[in-house]
Protein backbone atom coordinates (compact mmCIF):
# COMPACT_ATOMS: atom_id res chain seq x y z
CA UNK A 1 0.00 0.00 0.00
CA UNK A 2 2.78 2.46 0.92
CA UNK A 3 4.68 1.56 -2.28
CA UNK A 4 1.67 2.59 -4.42
CA UNK A 5 1.48 6.00 -2.75
CA UNK A 6 5.21 6.59 -3.34
CA UNK A 7 4.88 5.83 -7.06
CA UNK A 8 1.76 8.00 -7.28
CA UNK A 9 3.51 10.86 -5.45
CA UNK A 10 6.49 10.55 -7.81
CA UNK A 11 4.25 10.66 -10.90
CA UNK A 12 2.38 13.71 -9.55
CA UNK A 13 5.66 15.47 -8.66
CA UNK A 14 7.14 14.77 -12.12
CA UNK A 15 3.93 15.98 -13.78
CA UNK A 16 4.04 19.22 -11.81
CA UNK A 17 7.72 19.66 -12.65
CA UNK A 18 7.00 19.20 -16.38
CA UNK A 19 4.17 21.74 -16.24
CA UNK A 20 6.46 24.27 -14.59
CA UNK A 21 9.29 23.60 -17.09
CA UNK A 22 6.97 23.82 -20.10
CA UNK A 23 5.49 27.13 -18.94
CA UNK A 24 8.69 28.78 -17.65
CA UNK A 25 11.22 27.98 -20.42
CA UNK A 26 9.40 29.85 -23.22
CA UNK A 27 9.01 32.82 -20.89
CA UNK A 28 12.75 32.85 -20.20
CA UNK A 29 13.47 32.81 -23.94
CA UNK A 30 11.00 35.63 -24.55
CA UNK A 31 12.50 37.68 -21.71
CA UNK A 32 16.03 37.31 -23.08
CA UNK A 33 14.93 38.41 -26.58
CA UNK A 34 12.99 41.34 -25.11
CA UNK A 35 15.99 42.30 -22.98
CA UNK A 36 18.25 42.47 -26.06
CA UNK A 37 15.67 44.58 -27.91
CA UNK A 38 15.32 46.99 -24.99
CA UNK A 39 19.09 47.29 -24.75
CA UNK A 40 19.30 48.16 -28.48
CA UNK A 41 16.45 50.67 -28.13
CA UNK A 42 18.12 52.34 -25.14
CA UNK A 43 21.46 52.50 -26.94
CA UNK A 44 19.75 54.03 -30.00
CA UNK A 45 18.19 56.70 -27.79
CA UNK A 46 21.64 57.55 -26.41
CA UNK A 47 23.06 57.73 -29.96
CA UNK A 48 20.21 60.09 -30.90
CA UNK A 49 20.88 62.26 -27.85
CA UNK A 50 24.60 62.40 -28.63
CA UNK A 51 23.82 63.36 -32.23
CA UNK A 52 21.55 66.21 -31.16
CA UNK A 53 24.00 67.52 -28.56
CA UNK A 54 26.89 67.42 -31.03
CA UNK A 55 24.84 69.21 -33.69
CA UNK A 56 23.77 71.93 -31.26
CA UNK A 57 27.37 72.39 -30.10
CA UNK A 58 28.70 72.70 -33.65
CA UNK A 59 25.97 75.09 -34.81
CA UNK A 60 26.54 77.30 -31.77
CA UNK A 61 30.12 77.91 -32.92
CA UNK A 62 29.95 77.64 -36.75
CA UNK A 63 26.47 78.68 -37.91
CA UNK A 64 27.26 79.70 -41.48
CA UNK A 65 29.23 76.55 -42.37
CA UNK A 66 26.17 74.28 -42.53
CA UNK A 67 23.61 75.10 -45.19
CA UNK A 68 20.00 73.95 -44.84
CA UNK A 69 18.81 71.15 -47.10
CA UNK A 70 21.89 69.03 -46.50
CA UNK A 71 22.58 65.90 -44.45
CA UNK A 72 25.42 65.65 -41.93
CA UNK A 73 26.72 63.39 -39.17
CA UNK A 74 28.82 64.28 -36.13
CA UNK A 75 32.45 63.27 -35.71
CA UNK A 76 35.07 64.06 -33.08
CA UNK A 77 38.15 65.94 -34.25
CA UNK A 78 41.20 65.81 -32.01
CA UNK A 79 43.83 67.27 -34.36
CA UNK A 80 44.30 70.38 -32.21
CA UNK A 81 44.96 68.30 -29.11
CA UNK A 82 41.51 69.13 -27.79
CA UNK A 83 38.61 66.90 -28.79
CA UNK A 84 35.75 68.81 -30.37
CA UNK A 85 32.67 67.97 -32.41
CA UNK A 86 32.35 68.65 -36.11
CA UNK A 87 29.71 67.83 -38.71
CA UNK A 88 30.64 65.92 -41.86
CA UNK A 89 28.42 65.79 -44.95
CA UNK A 90 26.63 62.49 -45.52
CA UNK A 91 25.25 59.60 -43.48
CA UNK A 92 27.22 57.61 -40.90
CA UNK A 93 26.78 53.86 -41.40
CA UNK A 94 27.69 51.14 -38.88
CA UNK A 95 28.12 53.53 -35.97
CA UNK A 96 28.91 51.29 -32.98
CA UNK A 97 28.59 48.43 -35.54
CA UNK A 98 24.79 48.63 -35.54
CA UNK A 99 23.38 52.10 -36.09
CA UNK A 100 23.04 54.45 -39.05
CA UNK A 101 22.67 58.11 -38.14
CA UNK A 102 22.37 61.48 -39.79
CA UNK A 103 21.20 65.04 -39.22
CA UNK A 104 18.93 66.93 -41.63
CA UNK A 105 18.99 70.73 -41.54
CA UNK A 106 16.04 72.72 -42.84
CA UNK A 107 15.14 76.37 -43.18
CA UNK A 108 12.58 77.93 -40.90
CA UNK A 109 9.76 80.20 -42.08
CA UNK A 110 8.98 82.79 -39.41
CA UNK A 111 6.47 85.64 -39.41
CA UNK A 112 8.47 88.80 -38.82
CA UNK A 113 6.08 90.59 -36.45
CA UNK A 114 5.04 87.69 -34.22
CA UNK A 115 7.79 85.08 -34.61
CA UNK A 116 5.14 82.48 -35.50
CA UNK A 117 6.56 79.47 -37.39
CA UNK A 118 5.24 77.89 -40.58
CA UNK A 119 6.24 74.71 -42.41
CA UNK A 120 8.12 75.05 -45.69
CA UNK A 121 7.80 76.49 -48.28
CA UNK A 122 8.24 80.05 -47.10
CA UNK A 123 6.19 82.90 -48.57
CA UNK A 124 5.86 86.68 -48.34
CA UNK A 125 4.02 86.60 -45.02
CA UNK A 126 6.38 83.97 -43.55
CA UNK A 127 9.85 84.70 -44.97
CA UNK A 128 12.89 82.49 -44.40
CA UNK A 129 14.57 83.22 -41.07
CA UNK A 130 18.36 83.20 -41.64
CA UNK A 131 18.98 82.91 -37.88
CA UNK A 132 16.92 79.74 -37.33
CA UNK A 133 17.34 76.12 -38.37
CA UNK A 134 15.14 73.12 -37.78
CA UNK A 135 17.43 70.18 -37.11
CA UNK A 136 16.19 66.60 -37.33
CA UNK A 137 18.43 63.80 -36.05
CA UNK A 138 17.65 60.26 -37.20
CA UNK A 139 18.97 56.90 -35.95
CA UNK A 140 18.16 53.68 -37.80
CA UNK A 141 19.04 50.06 -37.02
CA UNK A 142 17.94 46.48 -37.69
CA UNK A 143 16.15 44.50 -35.00
CA UNK A 144 16.05 40.96 -36.32
CA UNK A 145 14.07 41.16 -39.55
CA UNK A 146 12.62 44.63 -38.83
CA UNK A 147 14.12 48.05 -39.41
CA UNK A 148 13.62 50.51 -36.56
CA UNK A 149 13.94 54.29 -36.73
CA UNK A 150 13.83 56.98 -34.07
CA UNK A 151 14.18 60.69 -34.65
CA UNK A 152 14.03 64.00 -32.84
CA UNK A 153 13.67 67.59 -33.99
CA UNK A 154 15.18 70.70 -32.47
CA UNK A 155 14.69 74.35 -33.38
CA UNK A 156 18.04 76.13 -33.07
CA UNK A 157 18.31 79.92 -33.12
CA UNK A 158 21.58 81.74 -33.81
CA UNK A 159 21.83 84.23 -30.95
CA UNK A 160 25.31 85.46 -31.97
CA UNK A 161 23.96 87.74 -34.71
Amino acid sequence: MKKGFTILETVVALSMLMIVVVSVLPMIGWLSVRSRRLQADSQAALVLLETMEATYSVLASAWISFAPGNTFFPIVIASTGVSEWSLTPGVEVDYQTKYTRWVEMRNVCRKTGTGELKELPCDGEYPEDPDSRKVKAVVKWRDGDREKIIDAELLIVNMAR
